[in-house]
């Protein structure tokens, strides 16, 4: 295209005209339906200053920069930008950028009102998002809300701070989820309505209070849901000494080890026939299982280590340490050798159930049992999160989770779980609305593939706004993420401890009502117009 000059040289006639009233002269002729204004007065070389004179000759001429759009199919670079911050500052971000816009046009010798460089900046970047919006209303939708999430999970920190240092009569009530989402939601409808609103002060508070209303009912009725929707737990009195209450393998180990030496000193043994039956069964085992002496070494030599003992008499500690022996054998056939696994349940079976039924004995088996579960839940968390690392990018961590206690609950060893337990592994594998939902923005991730993340590192290079999309995914994986671990770790403490966990404290972040609303009531009124 050529410049302004240029297009004056080809008619004499035209020279005199002033340069911002030609540039808006041709444009409006040529190319206002084709090409944005702001893009025009780029490619043909005006000044900020012309540019904003063929702004100010336009609206002489009855045109008004908010009234019409850009070219159909453009999007301004800026957009997903300001969309991206609008959400993140409940709109606040664009009133401040206008404010030091026209400060620094008056600072610079402007001799226009502030008021009137203020909303010259701020309806052009309300313009840009706009655009946005009628061009890409889901990925414009995404970004928006994206950013408030950055910001929301701050927000509702602070409310919960501000709840904890409120007096003592009323602190219990404001810390109740309920009530933080419904004022989250209603104060942030009214920062975001009055920040995003058009015209005077007067009208900027009249649409804060419409907006605050239907936010602080969404908040409330969504936080509704959450509530509903969680897990009732209740809890149960312990057995466990202090060591159990944030318990680990470790911690259990020592539990079960202090309750055998105590079975021990008492003088509990386990007969030889108990033995006999121990090395019948793993005979068996082996059989079932294939076993070849040359290609097993580890099950031939934990079978030899069992026919040696299959006369004797030993101690709940001997029977442990044969069990631990068994372990060692398991773990050097890269966890691969099944028999040697039925073997160690074998010893767990005789622990359970032969030997005297004293109180020792109970305690002790009592132990036994909260250890092996812990360390088969341990152990398949633990393969998960090797398997989901060794993936690389497209690990998925939830899945694999799931995947490796819906094993559990599909074998023989389900048979050690209590029914409270095997219902809370149930609730882990379906996962609940708000897990599912993560989940599945989680999706959007570009990162949960090698690929995937190729092509969108393309897509970005094309088209920036995709990656406030890709944010938004990103942080729906990562919530999905730790919602997954959390709940995994409630599993490992029932199953430790014989404690249901206590319900977690999920708040509605105080950004998602008002985007949400906002963006409807935008909607609405773009569809009415």
């Amino acid at each position: 295209m050529s410049t302004l000059q240029e297009l004056k040289q080809q008619d004499p006639r035209y020279l005199d005209i002033p340069d911002s009233e030609f540039a808006f002269r041709v444009w409006d002729k040529n190319y206002k339906g084709t090409l944005p204004m702001g893009v025009f007065a780029d490619r043909v070389g005006l000044t900020n200053e012309q540019f904003q004179g063929m702004v100010d000759f336009g609206r002489s001429q009855g045109y008004t920069p908010t009234s019409v759009g850009y070219a159909e199919g453009y999007t301004p670079p800026l957009a997903p930008v300001l969309t991206a911050l609008r959400g993140a500052s409940l709109g606040t971000a664009e009133n401040i950028s206008a404010g030091v816009a026209a400060a620094g046009e008056k600072l610079t010798g402007g001799e226009r009102p502030f008021s009137e460089y203020y909303q010259d900046y701020l309806q052009q970047q309300r313009g840009m998002m706009d655009q946005y919006a009628q061009e890409s209303p889901t990925a414009s939708f995404a970004t928006e809300l994206g950013g408030g999430l950055l910001t929301g999970g701050a927000l509702a920190r602070g409310g919960q701070r501000l709840a904890s240092a409120a007096p003592q009569a009323t602190r219990s009530f404001l810390q109740r989820p309920i009530v933080q989402a419904t004022a989250g939601g209603a104060a942030g409808g009214g920062v975001y309505g009055f920040m995003t609103a058009e015209g005077d002060f007067k009208q900027r508070l009249a649409e804060a209070g419409q907006l605050a209303i239907p936010s602080a009912l969404f908040g409330l009725g969504t936080q509704a849901v959450v509530n509903v929707m969680r897990p009732i737990a209740r809890k149960i009195s312990s057995s466990w000494n202090a060591a159990t209450r944030r318990p680990t393998i470790e911690s259990l180990r020592r539990v079960k080890n202090e309750a055998y030496n105590a079975a021990d000193e008492a003088g509990i043994f386990f007969q030889p026939e108990d033995m006999q039956r121990l090395y019948r069964r793993s005979e068996a085992i082996a059989g079932f299982r294939d076993f070849v002496e040359e290609a097993d070494p580890q099950t031939k030599a934990a079978l030899t280590m069992l026919q040696n003992y299959r006369n004797q008499q030993v101690s709940l500690g001997q029977l442990d340490n044969i069990r631990q022996a068994l372990s060692r054998r398991y773990k050097n056939s890269g966890y691969s050798d099944q028999a040697i696994l039925d073997m160690i349940n074998e010893v767990d079976n005789i622990i359970q159930t032969s030997g005297p039924g004293n109180e020792l004995m109970i305690t002790a088996r009592s132990a036994n049992n909260a250890y092996k579960k812990a360390e088969l839940i341990d152990n398949a968390f633990d393969r998960a999160q090797r398997s989901a690392d060794a993936s690389g990018a497209g690990g998925n961590m939830q899945n694999r989770y799931r995947q490796v206690i819906n094993n559990i609950l599909n074998s023989n060893d389900i048979r050690f779980f209590s029914e409270q337990e095997i219902q809370l592994m149930r609730n882990f594998v379906e996962g609940n609305i708000l897990d599912n939902v993560a989940r599945t923005i989680g999706k959007l991730d570009p990162s949960s593939g090698g690929l995937m993340l190729a092509l969108n590192v393309g897509a970005y290079m094309a088209d920036p706004s995709s990656l406030f999309v890709g944010a938004t995914g990103a942080a729906g994986r990562a919530a999905a993420e730790g919602r997954t671990a959390e709940r995994a770790e409630d599993i490992f403490n029932l199953i430790s401890t014989g404690q249901m966990p206590a319900p977690r404290q999920t708040v509605v972040p105080p950004t998602v009502s008002p985007i949400i609303m906002g963006t409807r009531e935008r909607e609405r009124e773009r569809i009415g117009r």
